[in-house]
C-alpha cells in the first residue's frame, strides 16, 4: 500500500512541482499504527494542503496524519542581503556550486538555518539555495520589502564604489555596489550621498554614481538602446557560473540585470526566462532575447534551452 500511495506524492510532483531551482516538495508516506504519515517538507501550506488531498482521493478510508513541514510561514524570517553580493549555493559549502547571488539590500526568505552558519533562502526572483549567515541582516519581512519598495536612486556604475564617510579617500573605501542595484539616498553632502542601509559602517557613494528612479529606462525603443549602452561597458568582464554582476556574469544573469534594470523581473535560469516571455518572429530587434539548444527526442525542451 505505501508504495501506491508515494507513487501518488511521486506523481503530484512531477506534475506540479518538479522545479527544485524554485520550490520544494520533498514527501513521503509513513505506515505508523494503522494510520498514514505524512512527513517530509514543502514549500507553501498549499502544497501541504494538496498532498493529503492526493491520498485522500486514493484511498478515503485511510486514517492519515499529515506532519509535512511547510518552510514558507506567516512567521517565517527575513533579512537583508548586506554584502555588495552573498553567493546562492546548492548545498551549504563553501566549495559547492554557485547557482544565483543575492545583490546588496535584496530582500531575502529565510526558510531553514542548519545550525551551522547556513540558511536555505528564497531570493526575491523565487530562486532557492543556501547562503551564509553573516551575509545577512536579520529584519521582519515587512522592513525586508519595504527597503526595496522605497528606493529612489539604481547603481549606475558598473561597480560604485563605497565610502564610511562622504570623502572618496582610500581610508574609507569599504567596498562596491554593483550596477543596477536599488538604493534610497537618505542623505547628501556636496557630490557624495549616504543610501539608507542601516547596517554599520553608514555607506557613501558618489551622486555621479547614481540614476534617479524617476530617469529609469522603460522597457521602450529608446530605453532599450540605453541599457544596451550600459551593459557594452561589461563585454570583456569573467564569466561566472551563476553571476550576476560586473564581477563576474553569466548569460542569463546578464540579461536579467539588464531586464531589471529597466523594472522588468525575470526568473534567474535561461529556461524560465524563455518560458517566462513571448516568442517573436522576424528579424531579431535590439533587447530580444535569442534562446537555443539541442533538441533531442528523450530530453525535455526546458532541458535543452541556452541564451
Amino acid at each position: 500500500m505505501l508504495t501506491n500511495l508515494q507513487s501518488v506524492l511521486d506523481s503530484l510532483k512531477k506534475q506540479k512541482w518538479a522545479e527544485a531551482r524554485t520550490t520544494v516538495f520533498d514527501v513521503r508516506a509513513e505506515l505508523a499504527d494503522q494510520t498514514v504519515r505524512l512527513a517530509g517538507q514543502v514549500l507553501e501550506a498549499e502544497q501541504r494542503t494538496e498532498a493529503e488531498r492526493a491520498i485522500r482521493q486514493a484511498d478515503p478510508h485511510l486514517h492519515i496524519a499529515n506532519d509535512i513541514a511547510v518552510l514558507s510561514q506567516p512567521d517565517t524570517p527575513w533579512a537583508l542581503s548586506n554584502g555588495a553580493l552573498s553567493n546562492l549555493r546548492k548545498t551549504p559549502s563553501n566549495t559547492s556550486e554557485i547557482v544565483a547571488q543575492a545583490l546588496f539590500g535584496e530582500p531575502v526568505e529565510l526558510l531553514h538555518r542548519n545550525g551551522e552558519g547556513w540558511w536555505f533562502v528564497r531570493l526575491s526572483d523565487g530562486y532557492l539555495g543556501w547562503t551564509v549567515e553573516s551575509y545577512l541582516s536579520m529584519c521582519d519581512r515587512s522592513d525586508a520589502l519595504a527597503y526595496r519598495a522605497q528606493a529612489d536612486a539604481l547603481v549606475l556604475a558598473g561597480l560604485a564604489q563605497a565610502y564610511t564617510r562622504p570623502q572618496e579617500s582610500v581610508e574609507c573605501l569599504v567596498g562596491r555596489l554593483p550596477f543596477g542595484v536599488p538604493v534610497n539616498v537618505a542623505e547628501r553632502r556636496g557630490e557624495m550621498a549616504r543610501v539608507n542601509w542601516e547596517g554599520t559602517p553608514p555607506l557613501w557613494v558618489a551622486e555621479r554614481d547614481l540614476l534617479p528612479m524617476t530617469e529609469r529606462p522603460r522597457p521602450d525603443a529608446a530605453g532599450i538602446a540605453r541599457t544596451l549602452e550600459l551593459m557594452s561597458r561589461f563585454m570583456g568582464v569573467p564569466y561566472l557560473w551563476g553571476g550576476e554582476t560586473p564581477f563576474g556574469f553569466d548569460c542569463s544573469g546578464f540579461a536579467q540585470a539588464a531586464m531589471e534594470f529597466m523594472g522588468l523581473r525575470l526568473p534567474r535560469d535561461a529556461d524560465l526566462q524563455c518560458f517566462a516571455g513571448q516568442p517573436v518572429e522576424g528579424e531579431p530587434r535590439p533587447g530580444d532575447l535569442l534562446f537555443f539548444g539541442n533538441k533531442t527526442a528523450d530530453a525535455p525542451e526546458a532541458e535543452r534551452l541556452g541564451a
